[in-house]
């Protein structure tokens, strides 16, 4: 499981991985080219991955909790919960009608008509702004 922020913002154009991520891509390449397994819970700045990571790299998505069983030895089992945590449970109420937005095909399509340049300094910008005041 591919746990913690690896970037501040991912938007999937479609012919152009953003600078600074290449070599990042390629390892994580690797790891799945050698068997091992990958998973990850985009969250709020990576809500806008769609199939580059599982089409490229052989990474499962999974955006709604992930209940994962595991055996160790001696018999061991022990039950997680993955999940990336924003907007679950009650309250929180002004992210919950962003991400609503941001989830939406026409935002998606209109971010998209952006140039990347543009389009990854603005999602990086506002990441970090947003980051730095929380």
């Amino acid at each position: 499981m591919l746990s913690g922020r690896f970037v501040y913002f991912w938007y999937e154009h479609k012919r152009v991985v953003p600078r600074g991520f290449v070599r990042l891509m390629g390892k994580l390449g690797e790891l799945t080219d050698a068997g091992i397994q990958i998973l990850v819970s985009p969250g709020n700045h990576d809500m806008w991955m769609t199939d580059y990571f599982e089409k490229e790299l052989n990474i499962q998505l999974h955006r709604k909790p992930l209940e994962l069983v595991v055996s160790f030895e001696q018999s061991a089992t022990h039950t997680f919960l993955i999940t990336h945590g924003d907007g679950l449970g009650p309250g929180d109420y002004q992210y919950k009608l962003l991400k609503k937005i941001f989830e939406s095909s026409i935002a998606r399509w209109a971010f998209g008509r952006l140039h990347p340049n543009f389009a990854l300094w603005l999602g990086q910008s506002w990441a970090q702004h947003n980051w730095q005041k929380h």
